[in-house]
């Protein structure tokens, strides 16, 4: 009879030890499910900003395309603008009576041929021919007496020489 308590109480303490591995196997469960759950979640989060970031990526790439294609365009105006001033200041001094003391300062041979600009005509082709009514030349107003505007062949007053258009 003491064999079999004995076998009893061993049966009873491996089946208690069975019941306690199994609830810490089970916790053990319960909590590498909790953790895949939020692992889960997290990826769920981390695609949703990742694509949250590659739109937003996408976005400023156009939005980068589109500013560098509107800096070229004002770059190209200005270059064309500078150009077209360049133009009208050299037509200006062209019809300028010659300043005292000019001839020395104006080498027209000491400007490289890549440096020249076109003939005026190729870029004022209708203010220069008089098609454009806005632009056309108007007859210059005779100076009457006292008048500040040079004629012809004028010399300046106080170093300036004042032009009626």
């Amino acid at each position: 009879k003491a064999a079999l308590d004995e076998h009893h109480a061993e049966a009873e303490r491996q089946a208690h030890t069975a019941e306690t591995l199994s609830r810490r196997m089970q916790g053990q469960a319960d909590k590498g499910l909790q953790e895949l759950s939020q692992a889960a979640t997290n990826l769920a989060s981390f695609q949703q900003a990742h694509i949250a970031l590659k739109e937003a990526a996408s976005n400023l790439n156009v939005q980068m395309e589109e500013e560098i294609s509107i800096r070229e365009k004002v770059d190209d105006d200005r270059k064309y603008l500078n150009m077209e001033l360049e133009a009208l200041a050299r037509l200006y001094l062209e019809e300028l009576p010659p300043l005292p003391g000019s001839e020395a300062l104006i080498k027209p041979a000491s400007v490289p041929a890549s440096r020249q600009l076109p003939p005026l005509e190729a870029g004022f082709g209708p203010l220069l021919s008089g098609s454009n009514p806005r632009y056309s030349p108007s007859p210059s107003p005779t100076p009457q007496p006292g008048s500040r505007s040079a004629s012809p062949g004028s010399k300046p007053r106080n170093g300036r020489v004042m032009l009626s258009f």
